[in-house]
């Protein structure tokens, strides 16, 4: 007999959140679980590719942030389904996830925390902590988040960590070829290529990586920025790049599907996050191979080794970040150690068998008890 899950996110649209549930659920064996998935809002475009493994997937159709018609379906939902477990992926899925799974009677209730706000509000605070009473187990990301959720006077019995991680990267050389990539951006001549990819908005720290490239714009020439993600801040980003006059140097490329190609193209990547959990962006760099320069924070460092598989730098400090660039693009073997560096780092830690074995030994776990 296998066991129902129901895994309960805000979307399925191009996010670290909504890809890492589409990693999980998709390599869980189906002759063990049955898997299904909630989205708060509209599905997105990652529901393709749940669907093409079979997972069956329900839309709330929530109108607003506080929407009791939305948590009156979820709960509806959950009690017709009556699922042996279900998992609610950060907040807000799992303030009406949890909060409906408690109300349905659902005995296995696990929240997956992969993101930390430095500042959360009180009702945010109040929410959680009510919730965490009811729930089996609060599954941490990261070290950072790990030691956030015990402050929130956790039992040690139920907070489990279970580190992000990606699948192996795939060569994509039957994608788009470097001279088209450059055509498509109409650069001509020799280029070098960072990347930076992500959600354009605050805590990204894009502002800084702008002011990162327009220092290496004034000291070399022929060096690009391609930006990858859509996000509240884009327009405003937009400006600020035009006001630097780097119009023909950083390109927004909005939401790509091809990212794993991109990566493969570019020379180094960076990463300015203020603050939040692992970043999936870097460890996706990093298994592709690329040297990553990342800003100083929690997160960053459970990731990049300094002067092994690139360099972190102080929050707002993007002299150091530039000179860091600058020094990879000008030693191809430097740049070369830092990436197959990267890479094993990921497959060593970071690695997406290690991830689903360590989620499979939970649920057994949990349902078996």
């Amino acid at each position: 007999m296998t066991n129902r899950l129901l895994h309960i996110t805000a979307s399925l649209e191009r996010c670290s959140t909504a890809r890492s549930l589409v990693d999980l659920v998709t390599a869980l064996p189906r002759d063990e679980f049955e898997v299904q998935v909630a989205t708060l809002d509209a599905t997105g475009p990652l529901a393709a590719e749940l669907a093409d493994a079979g997972v069956a997937i329900h839309s709330i159709g929530r109108r607003r942030a506080l929407d009791p018609v939305a948590y009156a379906n979820l709960r509806q939902l959950t009690s017709r389904l009556r699922p042996a477990l279900v998992q609610t992926w950060d907040f807000p899925a799992g303030a009406y996830g949890r909060a409906a799974a408690q109300a349905a009677g659902i005995e296995n209730l696990v929240g997956t925390q992969r993101h930390v706000e430095p500042r959360q509000r009180w009702m945010q605070r109040l929410v959680e902590r009510r919730l965490d009473r009811r729930t089996t187990r609060v599954v941490a990301t990261s070290d950072l988040i790990y030691e956030l959720c015990r402050q929130r006077n956790l039992a040690t019995s139920q907070l489990t960590k279970i580190p992000a991680a990606v699948p192996p990267h795939v060569d994509q050389a039957a994608g788009i070829s470097r001279e088209q990539l450059l055509a498509e951006l109409k650069i001509e001549g020799e280029a070098r290529l960072m990347i930076f990819v992500g959600r354009l908005e605050l805590r990204k720290g894009l502002r800084d990586v702008l002011w990162t490239f327009e220092l290496l714009k004034t000291a070399r020439d022929g060096v690009h920025l391609l930006v990858v993600g859509d996000g509240p801040l884009r327009e405003t980003l937009v400006r600020y790049r035009d006001l630097y006059l780097l119009r023909d140097r950083v390109h927004f490329l909005g939401p790509r599907e091809d990212v794993s190609r991109l990566l493969e193209l570019c020379d180094v990547a960076v990463s300015g996050n203020v603050y939040g959990g692992l970043s999936r962006a870097v460890l996706e760099a990093m298994a592709a191979g690329l040297p990553v320069v990342a800003t100083d924070t929690s997160a960053h460092r459970e990731l990049v080794l300094p002067e092994q598989t690139g360099y972190l730098t102080a929050v707002g400090d993007t002299m150091l970040m530039a000179r860091y660039v600058s020094k990879i693009l000008d030693d191809a073997p430097l740049a070369e150690r830092l990436g197959a560096a990267a890479r094993r780092r990921v497959a060593e830690c970071f690695s997406h068998e290690r991830m689903v074995a360590s989620w499979l030994d939970l649920y057994r776990e949990l349902l078996s008890g």
